[in-house]
C-alpha cells in the first residue's frame, strides 16, 4: 500500500499524477467550462479542466486502502466512557511502520521540514532509521526567517551535519514563470501559481547537489499532519478521510514531484489505523495539545524548540503585474474567457486570489499546446 492519496488522472488509456503528460497524444483538447466554474475538487468528483481526461475514483486506484479502511472503526461509534486519548507510543510505533515502507537506504532522501510538530515527528523517526542504515539525505525548510531559525535549532540539536540540511529562500518569485509554469503544476486543478517541492527538487538537481535520476530520489514531507487531525476531530471515518485527502488542495497541488507520489507517513494507513481508534486530547479543538503532547512525551528538549510562525505566501507590485500582463497577452485571456482580475494591493496574496490561479495556469498550459500545433476548443 502506499503512502499517499495523490489523485490520478487517465486519459481512458494511460494515468499519471500528471495531467499534462496524458495530453501529449492529443491534436484537440477541449476545455470543460463546467469544471472551470467551480473548480475545486468536491469529494467523488471525476471531472478535471479537459473534458479528453478523468480523475481516476478512489475505489478504483486505492481499491486495497479503501478495502481496509473501511475495516477501521471509528472512535466516536464507541461510548464516551470507552474513548481513550491517543496513546503516544502505539501512533509512533505505526508512523515508524509508515516511514519504514518507503525506506530505501540506496537512495537519495529528501525531507521537507519545516519547525512544526508534525516535522518534528517525521524527522525523529528519519534520525532513527538514518542511523540504522545510513543513507544519502538532505533536510529541506522553505519558510520564513522565523521558521528557518527555529528548523536550524532542530538540526543542530538532532545532530545532523551542516551539508546534509538548507534552507531554501521563501521569496518565490523566481518560480512565477508563466512561460514555464505549466511544467510544474497540474494546470487549471490547482489554486497555486507554483509547486515549491517540484521547482526546489528541479533547483538542487541543477546545482548537481542531488542525483539526476529521479528514481534515485524519496521525496518525503509530514504536512498530511494537518488534515489528518482535522478529519479526526471532524469525526470522518477513515476511509472517508484517505477519499477525502485524495482531492484536497494538498495533494492536488503538491502531491507528486517528477510525476510519482510524495511520501507521507500521515496519510499512510499504517498510521491511521491507529489514531482513529483514539479521540484527541480534551479541550483539544486544533489538535495542538495532542501534537505538541506526543512530541513533549517523545522528546522533552524537542519539544522545547519553538515553532516559527508561518507567512502567507507575497509577491511583489512588479512580479505580480507582469503575471498579470502575461496573462492578459495570453490566447486563453484574448480567445476564451477573461476572468475578474484583483488590483494589486497589501491584500492581494497567493491566498487571497487562489481562484486566479486556475485560469492563469491554464493559459501558460495552453500556450505550450499551441506550440505543438494542438487545437482548443
Amino acid at each position: 500500500m502506499r503512502s499517499s492519496f495523490c489523485p490520478h488522472y487517465t486519459n481512458g488509456i494511460d494515468k499519471s499524477p500528471v495531467l499534462h503528460k496524458l495530453i501529449e497524444p492529443y491534436d484537440i483538447v477541449t476545455i470543460d467550462f463546467d469544471f472551470l466554474r467551480k473548480p475545486s475538487l468536491d469529494v467523488g468528483r471525476t471531472k478535471t479542466i479537459f473534458k479528453e481526461i478523468s480523475i481516476v475514483p478512489y475505489e478504483i486506484e486505492y481499491a486495497e486502502e479503501h478495502t481496509e479502511a473501511r475495516l477501521i472503526p471509528n472512535v466516536y461509534d464507541k461510548p464516551v466512557e470507552d474513548r481513550e486519548y491517543l496513546d503516544t507510543k502505539k501512533f509512533v510505533a505505526g508512523f515508524e511502520k509508515a516511514v519504514i515502507k518507503g525506506w530505501d537506504a540506496n537512495k537519495f532522501h529528501i525531507v521537507f521540514h519545516s519547525s512544526g510538530y508534525d516535522s518534528k515527528l517525521l524527522g525523529y523517526v528519519i534520525k532513527k532509521l538514518y542511523k540504522e542504515t545510513n543513507p544519502r539525505i538532505l533536510f529541506i525548510c522553505y519558510g520564513p526567517e522565523a521558521e528557518n531559525v527555529s528548523f536550524r535549532k532542530i538540526m543542530e540539536y538532532e545532530g545532523w551535519e551542516p551539508f546534509q540540511y538548507a534552507i531554501m529562500p521563501f521569496d518565490y518569485e523566481d518560480f512565477y514563470n508563466f512561460e514555464t509554469i505549466w511544467r510544474h503544476v497540474n494546470c487549471g486543478m490547482m489554486p497555486r501559481p507554483f509547486n515549491p517541492f517540484q521547482q526546489i527538487v528541479e533547483i538542487l538537481r541543477k546545482s548537481f547537489y542531488i542525483p539526476q535520476d529521479p528514481d534515485d530520489l524519496i521525496i518525503w514531507t509530514g504536512y498530511g499532519g494537518n488534515p489528518v487531525w482535522k478529519d479526526i476531530r471532524r469525526r470522518e471515518s477513515l476511509d472517508g478521510h484517505c477519499k477525502r485527502w485524495q482531492y484536497s488542495k494538498w495533494m492536488t497541488m503538491f502531491g507528486y514531484v517528477d510525476g510519482k507520489y510524495i511520501r507521507d507517513p500521515f496519510s499512510d494507513l499504517e498510521a491511521g489505523k491507529i489514531a482513529y481508534q483514539y479521540t484527541e486530547d480534551k479541550g483539544d479543538k486544533t489538535s495542538r495539545i495532542t501534537r505538541e503532547r506526543i512530541i513533549k512525551e517523545l522528546d522533552t528538549e524537542l519539544h522545547a524548540i519553538p515553532k516559527g510562525e508561518a507567512e502567507t505566501h507575497k509577491f511583489s507590485k512588479e512580479t505580480y503585474y507582469k503575471m498579470i500582463i502575461d496573462f492578459k497577452n495570453s490566447y486563453y485571456y484574448q480567445n476564451i474567457r477573461q476572468p475578474i482580475i484583483y488590483e494589486y494591493s497589501s491584500h492581494v496574496n497567493v491566498k487571497s486570489v487562489e481562484f486566479f490561479w486556475y485560469e492563469w495556469t491554464l493559459a501558460s498550459l495552453i500556450e505550450e499546446l499551441l506550440r505543438r500545433n494542438v487545437h482548443i476548443l
